[in-house]
């Protein structure tokens, strides 16, 4: 809403990997992987000889395969490039529908509203941000959506969608939703290319052992694009950034597992803060000993045999570091009422 510069953006700037000797390779893509020659191809027909190497190739929004998709009133957001294809195609409109209610979703609603636009979001579940809040916390969430403007529709599936004039009506079983334009925020899709064409084993993402090395020998894999052992698809950015170091550790022959444990997401919408770590899935809530406290801040915390498996946090931001150490060291119950609610 406020606009952005594209170097707010960058890890390091430019010079950083030329003091430390790494080159980078700008403005080309990388085309195919030679496992047995030990090489990689780029579009601009030049090629890199390697003795590891490692893929973190990321992940791409997820296009619905939707009946009536218009690439010129749909949208996705991935890349800076795409918010500003949004922002250049949607100026001068009254209203957008947001479909998705994840924490993209939840998190590029509030940005419309912010940037005066009459903001609806549907999502095909009942609930909003499931993947990361508990019940508790999704009441909460609902209704800051709600006060705030975003018109929510929970438990629309949209079928098709029909070009009316300047509107685009999604159809639902549940009633017709009307918008000048549509964001979907359906998720995301791995990108495994450049792994399948060096012939390393993929699934939904890039098939990885638990030392982030694929089924290729020498050919390491971390990040959006990684699937790990359990099946588990990586989708923060603090786990992605830790698997990037686990990669790196293991090519200099660090030998180093991953340690596939939780790490913690946050959303910051209508200047309320949102965290979550390790919640438990909701069928296996039985199998936990659960302490709340629900005021504000609002904190849940999920203990299993006594140490602390899982945190839901709001409005607690300068404690989300102790939050997140908790569930690393799994504290106690004694400890964590004692420490977070005495």
């Amino acid at each position: 809403s406020r606009g952005f510069d594209l170097d707010e953006f960058a890890l390091f700037p430019r010079e950083w990997y030329a003091e430390r000797g790494i080159r980078l390779i700008t403005e080309t893509r990388a085309a195919s992987v030679d496992a047995a020659g030990k090489s990689v191809s780029f579009e601009n027909s030049k090629s890199l000889n390697w003795d590891r190497l490692i893929l973190a190739t990321g992940a791409a929004a997820r296009v619905p395969d939707i009946s009536g998709y218009d690439p010129e009133r749909c949208f996705t957001i991935r890349r800076a490039s795409d918010v500003d294809s949004l922002l250049e195609k949607i100026a001068g409109a009254e209203s957008i529908l947001v479909v998705g209610l994840g924490v993209l979703g939840v998190e590029v609603s509030e940005q419309l509203v912010r940037a005066g636009f009459s903001v609806s979001a549907a999502s095909s579940g009942e609930s909003v941000m499931p993947r990361e809040l508990n019940a508790r916390s999704q009441e909460i969430m609902t209704d800051l959506l709600r006060r705030n403007g975003v018109n929510l529709f929970l438990g629309y599936r949209i079928s098709s969608l029909v070009r009316n004039e300047d509107m685009l009506v999604a159809e639902t079983v549940k009633g017709d939703l009307r918008a000048n334009h549509i964001v979907f925020a359906v998720g995301s899709e791995p990108l495994t290319g450049l792994a399948v064409s060096a012939g390393a084993e993929t699934d939904i993402g890039i098939a990885v052992n638990p030392y982030l090395e694929t089924s290729v020998k020498d050919i390491y894999a971390a990040g959006d694009a990684v699937q790990l052992p359990s099946g588990k698809i990586t989708h923060l950015w603090h786990e992605a950034e830790a698997q990037g170091r686990c990669a790196g550790l293991n090519v200099c022959g660090g030998g180093e597992k991953y340690p596939d444990f939780s790490f913690r997401l946050k959303c910051e919408v209508f200047d309320r803060y949102f965290f979550s770590m390790g919640r438990p899935d909701p069928g296996s809530l039985g199998e936990y000993s659960i302490l709340e406290s629900d005021g504000v801040p609002y904190r849940c915390f999920y203990f299993m045999d006594d140490q602390l498996a899982g945190v839901v946090m709001i409005d607690e931001r300068e404690r989300a570091k102790e939050y997140e150490k908790a569930v690393r060291d799994r504290m106690s119950e004694e400890e964590a009422n004692r420490i977070f609610l005495s």
